[in-house]
């Protein structure tokens, strides 16, 4: 099987181990601690929870969700693949929960920026 071919169905895999329904993919994602953007292709739940499973495959490049796939960008030195992105279309399950979670039904997902808080090196 090409690697291709084996990349499609992983990622394939993960996406329907999220759940059968939108509320079961927001409980998924919310136990693995998923913070993300709503509307955002490469910040919102679904993206950032591939970025980090997906991000040790040294296949990938980055992946973006849209609202009926994910684009995985494959690192050409490892696939062979230029400029083309591997393609999948997302279980309806997780098609819905984009949905709720771009009307921000999910709060609890939704990243927020903490006004105020103190800078990363400990000074203002």
């Amino acid at each position: 099987m090409s690697d291709i071919r084996q990349l499609k169905r992983d990622v394939r895999r993960l996406l329907a181990q999220l759940g059968d329904g939108r509320a079961e993919v927001a409980g998924a994602l919310e136990a693995m601690g998923v913070r993300a953007t709503p509307t955002s292709v490469r910040e919102c739940a679904v993206a950032r929870y591939l970025g980090v499973v997906l991000g040790a495959d040294p296949r990938v490049r980055s992946c973006l969700v849209e609202n009926t796939r994910v684009e995985v960008f494959t690192a050409p030195e490892r696939t062979g693949r230029h400029n083309r992105p591997v393609r999948v279309r997302l279980p309806h399950p997780v098609r819905q929960f984009i949905r709720a979670f771009d009307r921000q039904m999910y709060p609890a997902l939704i990243r927020t920026e903490l006004a105020g808080a103190p800078h990363p090196s400990g000074t203002s």
